[in-house]
């Protein structure tokens, strides 16, 4: 009995959309015209009040008959307006047409999702990025109501954002100390060649320095050894008063730069080795208070063992990262440095950071780096050993 009462009403239901679709398709066009804009441009309330209260057929039609009414003129505008209901959308600035099936935020996600390029559905996933939609006038749209207020123009237009998926604690850095160690003299120019054409410091400071506004200290004398690097360190911890962190930076950002070798070490002037990771584990040890917040380790060595006939085949390999909790490492070993430009990296991270840093996070930069120098490079390779999505912002100061 249950079923054939459903059935019933199911039957009834239909007679009644056809009714409305009949009475519809009766109307004269300015009369279909005025229906459908409402229909269109006012919510599903406003629409309701507005045929029964202000509309000249407010006598013929009740509150009971407003589904199917609903349903009716649905039906008659995806059948009768297929061009007026067509969009464009520009995806990194190519124009794709679309056709909405009704003036609504979840269709136009909808269409727009399904004539995505697979290579956008994958980015999205391995960049940790989120879609988003603007209208002609750049206002990002959240509603029904923005939709339909873009297709009120002759061209609709629709634009395809990039935004990062931030997932759990979010830091913003604006207040870092960069410090960098950079030695590119050595006592026996033999075995180590001097690094006199590298502009790291260069790219480095007008990066951190002049793009950002952080304090960049790095050393003045490029010729050091072990014993050196330790005193430039304590002199910085003592003058910036950071065991106790007097000057309240927000992060530590340590660049390393010279010739380097197997184990991951830094070649100091006098053709010794120094492990990087005792640099960090003794800044970490004498920073204990601003090694709470952020920690940037960012490294750049010149292996060469390796000649630039190798480099043009090299490919992007694992490389071993240091562990230390709460800092983010970057690694990158040039293969062979007689390369043309061994300050690749750096003019990299200065490019594409200074250009990118207000719209994306640390990570998703470091992606583009990567993948902008992986031809160049024989290794590129970052890890991050904290919770905290790190997103660099211009200090006014």
């Amino acid at each position: 009995e249950e079923g054939e009462e459903e059935e019933e009403e199911e039957e009834e239901d239909e007679e009644e959309e056809k009714k409305w679709r009949k009475w519809l398709k009766e109307r004269d066009e300015k009369d279909k015209k005025e229906i459908v804009t409402n229909f269109e441009k006012l919510s599903d309330d406003n629409f309701e009040i507005w045929l029964l209260k202000q509309s000249k057929w407010k006598n013929d039609v009740t509150k009971k008959n407003i589904p199917s009414i609903c349903d009716a003129i649905e039906a008659f505008v995806i059948c009768h307006s297929t061009d007026r209901l067509a969009a464009c959308v520009i995806v990194d600035e190519k124009p794709t047409k679309i056709i909405m099936r009704n003036l609504t935020f979840e269709e136009l996600f909808r269409q727009i999702y399904s004539n995505l390029e697979w290579k956008y559905l994958r980015e999205m996933s391995d960049k940790d990025q989120k879609l988003e939609l603007a209208d002609s006038n750049d206002e990002i749209i959240r509603s029904d109501e923005m939709v339909r207020r873009e297709f009120e123009n002759n061209e609709p237009l629709f634009k395809v954002l990039w935004s990062p998926i931030r997932i759990g604690k979010i830091k913003i850095i604006k207040n870092a100390l960069v410090i960098m160690i950079a030695i590119s003299e050595y006592t026996d120019n033999v075995e180590w060649r001097n690094l006199s054409n590298v502009k790291d410091v260069e790219n480095f400071r007008q990066l951190f320095e002049q793009n950002l506004g952080y304090e960049f200290v790095c050393n003045t004398n490029f010729k050091m050894n072990k014993e050196d690097v330790k005193e430039f360190l304590i002199e910085l911890i003592t003058s910036r008063g950071l065991v106790k962190n007097r000057q309240r930076y927000d992060a530590l950002i340590l660049i390393v730069s010279g010739h380097g070798g197997e184990g991951d070490v830094l070649i100091t002037s006098d053709g010794k080795k120094t492990p990087i990771d005792s640099i960090r584990t003794f800044q970490a040890e004498k920073e204990n208070n601003i090694t709470r917040r952020g920690k940037v380790h960012d490294s750049e060595v010149y292996d060469s063992e390796v000649s630039d006939s190798e480099v043009s085949d090299s490919k992007v390999q694992d490389s071993k990262v240091h562990d230390g909790e709460g800092f983010l490492m970057v690694w990158s070993t040039t293969r062979g440095y007689s390369l043309s430009d061994l300050s690749i990296f750096s003019e990299s991270i200065k490019c594409i950071i200074g250009e990118k840093y207000q719209n994306e996070t640390l990570q998703q930069m470091l992606n583009k780096i990567r993948n902008n120098i992986k031809k160049k490079i024989y290794v590129t390779a970052w890890k991050r050993m904290t919770p905290l999505i790190m997103i660099l912002s211009f200090n006014k100061k």
